[in-house]
């Protein structure tokens, strides 16, 4: 599937990410950190999407084969369900 090395990229690609936008949300916007990732994250794949379907930015071959890969039920149920429901508890109790 994935190798080490791939992985390892993606998640410093995400994790850059990841920390721009949070600065970038701490120094303008100022919602709240989660809700400030979603609304970042989502108008940052609608530019994504809106350049490449202008034809103004081209992917990578190897990254569109990566996301025809990915399945996101299987890592929404086995990898990020547990962490988001114990990130919630701390704001509960």
């Amino acid at each position: 599937m994935y190798n080490f090395s791939e992985l390892l990229i993606l998640f410093t690609g995400v994790l850059f990410l990841v920390v721009i936008f949070s600065f970038i949300n701490e120094k303008t916007i100022k919602l709240p950190y989660e809700i400030g990732l979603v609304v970042f994250g989502f108008g940052f794949c609608l530019i994504l999407i809106l350049l490449q379907q202008m034809h103004a930015l081209t992917l990578p071959e190897e990254l569109l084969d990566l996301l025809k890969q990915f399945n996101f039920n299987d890592f929404l149920v086995h990898g990020v369900l547990c962490f988001m429901i114990l990130g919630g508890l701390p704001t509960i109790c």
